[in-house]
Formats: structure tokens, C-alpha cells, sequence
């Protein structure tokens, strides 16, 4: 597939509308994986993901129907949240569209000792 400046990589407003009409033509569910822009390492306060963070964010939230953003708090070093919980050992999922459901955080709980993570 060519962009429309010739090179062999695609945009992403390409690369979203044609998963979604694969997806549709073949009654399958697409799951693809994004990079987040820069802004949220500068932005102060709060670090979590948003949808306007999504590299190629208009296509992306426009065309996908589930958004999903993993995230882990205790990679900025945030130990205590807002609400005094410890969240050095959490990884949350953060639901942050869903065109058929509720919008919502799941906090998964790891043992360090047991399921380590890097960065």
C-alpha cells in the first residue's frame, strides 16, 4: 500500500479506515496496537493515556470501536494516587472508548516478587 506522498508506509487515517473494512467484510475483530505521542511525558499532573494522545488520534478514535490504553503509574514513579492508594505494583486498564458499553478503569494487582516487569 502507498501513501499519498509514494513511500511504502502508510498513514494512519489509511491504515485504520482499511482494518475496519476488513474487519466488517470478513465479521472478524481487529485488534491493533498504537504508539502514543510525546505530550504525555511533558504534560504535568495526571500521566494517564488519552485518546487525543494517540499518534494519528482523529482516525484512530474515529474508526476503532474499543479503546484500550495500558498503564502503569509507577513507571512516572507515582506510588499513592489521589484516592491514597498504592499503585507502585498496579498496571491499569484504562477503557477509554467503547461504542457499545461503559467507559471504566480495571486495576490489575502484581507481586513484584513474582511477575516482574521492564520497561
Amino acid at each position: 500500500m502507498k501513501a499519498p506522498n509514494g513511500d511504502n508506509t502508510s498513514s494512519p487515517t489509511t491504515i485504520t479506515a482499511e482494518l475496519k473494512i476488513f474487519a466488517k467484510e470478513n465479521d472478524v475483530i481487529v485488534i491493533a496496537v498504537s504508539q502514543l505521542n510525546r505530550v504525555v511525558e511533558t504534560r504535568g499532573g495526571d500521566k494517564g493515556p488519552q485518546l487525543s494522545d494517540l499518534k494519528g488520534s482523529e482516525s484512530i478514535e474515529e474508526d476503532a470501536g474499543k479503546v484500550i490504553f495500558a498503564y502503569r503509574p509507577g513507571y512516572y514513579s507515582i506510588t499513592i494516587d489521589e484516592n491514597g492508594r498504592i499503585v507502585s505494583n498496579v498496571l491499569d486498564l484504562i477503557m477509554a472508548k467503547n461504542k457499545n458499553g461503559r467507559l471504566g478503569i480495571i486495576s490489575l494487582f502484581r507481586n513484584i516478587n513474582f511477575i516482574p516487569m521492564s520497561d
